[in-house]
């Protein structure tokens, strides 16, 4: 109907909208636009359809006596349209009119439900007006009024759009804050004409027990019957248009590209927006104490274990041990002479590395360990899957007299520290080179999506390399961008660090790795390389060495002595 409206409207004006726009599956946020002759005055408005109401997409111009240009200047009468005192009815073209507050308040309760982020003042106004940002064609703009007095105010800072009902307007505020007001105190508003006939009551066809949960698709506008009559479609329900509504069922959207994991779920009729766990363990079927782990159906970067409450997030407890590891690559084994624990190795370039952090708790043996090291929660099976924290003086076999951070230490050029005999704690150059390689190796087919819009060559950037080379596909908590694919088989794990009061934190978000440097070690991050959420340094004397360094995807943070930190050890 409205597409033969605005055919006819335009009499041979050059743009029209096609017959078959009503049947196209459309974004609540597209506009349909068509133009309005207005014949009293040859001038042409452009509408847009948002829902099933239609709206000129700017204010009316139409010069009827008594009206005004703001100052009086004609310019802003182009720009801004007119300011009219009263004598509303027949105001606007044939077979448009003044909206009625109604009729405002369902266009401002559409555009909160299509676009839900963003307040509804904000997406209507005029992307020129702060902060509007000119969805939905409307182009609000900030007007201002005219004064009894014949005065004029607020230009390009408020609105006042007049309602049907004499003295009554809608007063829209510099921010997006909006209301309705009536009194007689201003003079002058702008009037935006509605097309008759097209608010979603007089559009859409009868509402009630033989049509509840009815979805229906009119113009841009989606609506569904329910209890209260017919009102606009949430976010879920227009982006499930289309799809059976069977209790369970679960779709992708038709819209919101930019959402890419968002699914939605049929549940009593309704659809709704799929919880994290149901868009992933879709179609998997839970059995109780079975412990099944899987990929998410969607996010194929996070994993989900079989409860007997049904499914829910990993966390790193949840895996074996050998589950951090990346099959692929050819470990060798260490077994350490002291306590004939065994350890998988990693060649990277011309070094051998530990591929998991060390466990080893020999305090008699070793001495300085006393009261210096710990298994997660005190749990000695957490110590046999993430290894043990340690203090910096257990890592470097330091004895109490180095306990305070103000001490200063010689550093020898190997550290043994409490590795096993032939290895040693790291240092800042030992990362260096791990880094140097790491970035070499694996940049390219870490970035391969990412290339130079001039040459097409991949772009290596460290800042996805991080992940996809060096953190173990399990275990950490991604959300989104990264790609964790633990292709060099270094397998870091979140372990977190403990406080120096006792404290496990940061657990399944971010690793450290204690070096021989004075308070310094290497960190991870989920989600995100390290040094793109630096730790805070807490304390630290006053010596060259102790200053945080950092280059990008990697950070050396300055670290209390006492802090317990994962060590992994590389062979001399």
């Amino acid at each position: 109907m409205l597409s033969a409206f605005w055919a006819l409207s335009a009499c041979g004006d050059t743009a029209s909208s096609s017959a078959d726009d009503d049947y196209v599956l459309r974004s609540p946020t597209d506009a349909i636009e068509a133009p309005i002759k207005d014949y009293r005055e040859d001038r042409v408005y452009y509408t847009t359809q948002i829902g099933t109401q239609v709206w000129f997409q700017e204010n009316l111009q139409y010069k009827a006596d008594p009206s005004w240009c703001y100052n009086d200047a004609d310019s802003n009468c182009v720009e801004y349209g007119r300011l009219y005192a009263g004598g509303l009815e027949n105001l606007c073209p044939e077979k448009f009119h003044v909206p009625s507050e109604g009729e405002w308040r369902e266009l401002i309760d559409y555009v909160k439900v299509t676009r839900p982020e963003t307040d509804p003042i904000k997406s209507l106004k005029e992307y020129s007006w702060h902060p509007g940002e000119g969805f939905f064609h409307f182009h609000l703009r900030g007007a201002g009024y005219r004064w009894l007095d014949g005065s004029y105010q607020k230009i390009d800072e408020e609105a006042y759009m007049a309602t049907s009902q004499p003295g009554c307007y809608l007063r829209i505020l510099p921010g997006t804050d909006y209301d309705f007001v009536c009194e007689d105190s201003i003079a002058g508003f702008s009037v935006r004409c509605l097309m008759d006939s097209t608010n979603a009551k007089d559009m859409l066809p009868s509402c009630g027990s033989s049509n509840k949960y009815e979805l229906v698709h009119e113009g841009n506008g989606y609506y569904v019957c329910d209890e209260t009559g017919w009102r606009p479609a949430n976010r879920a329900e227009y982006n499930a248009y289309g799809n059976k509504c069977v209790n369970g069922a679960v779709v992708e959207g038709n819209f919101y590209q930019d959402h890419y994991y968002d699914r939605y779920i049929c549940d009593g009729g309704l659809w709704r927006e799929a919880t994290e766990i149901e868009r992933n363990t879709y179609g998997n079927e839970c059995v109780a104490e079975s412990s099944q782990i899987i990929k998410g159906v969607v996010e194929d970067f996070k994993y989900f274990i079989c409860t007997d409450s049904g499914f829910r997030r990993t966390t790193m407890w949840d895996f074996q041990k050998s589950d951090y590891l990346n099959p692929s690559i050819a470990y060798e084994t260490l077994v350490d002479a002291r306590d004939q624990k065994s350890y998988k190795t990693v060649s990277l370039g011309t070094q051998v590395w530990m591929a998991e952090n060390l466990n080893y708790a020999d305090s008699a043996r070793t001495p300085n360990l006393k009261g210096n090291s710990w298994c997660y929660e005190d749990n000695p099976s957490n110590c046999e899957k993430v290894g043990r924290y340690y203090t910096f003086l257990a890592a470097m076999d330091l004895d109490a007299s180095f306990a305070d951070d103000s001490v200063e230490y010689p550093l020898a050029s190997v550290n043994q520290g409490i590795c096993p005999d032939g290895w040693r704690i790291p240092s800042e150059e030992d990362w260096n080179t791990l880094v140097t390689y790491i970035l070499a190796t694996y940049g390219e087919e870490a970035n391969a999506w990412w290339t130079s819009s001039i040459t097409g060559d991949v772009i290596p950037n460290d800042y996805y390399t991080v992940p996809y080379a060096m953190k173990s596909v399990t275990a950490w908590n991604f959300e989104a961008w990264t790609d964790p694919a633990n292709a060099s088989g270094f397998s870091v794990i979140p372990a977190g660090h403990r406080t120096d009061e006792g404290e496990f934190v940061e657990v399944g978000e971010r690793d450290g790795f204690w070096l021989a440097s004075i308070h310094k070690t290497q960190s991870f991050i989920a989600g995100a390389p390290a040094g793109m959420d630096l730790a805070k340094s807490i304390s630290a004397p006053s010596v060259a060495d102790m200053n945080t360094w950092q280059i990008t995807g990697w950070s050396y943070n300055m670290k209390m002595r006492k802090s317990g930190y994962p060590i992994r050890c590389v062979k001399n």
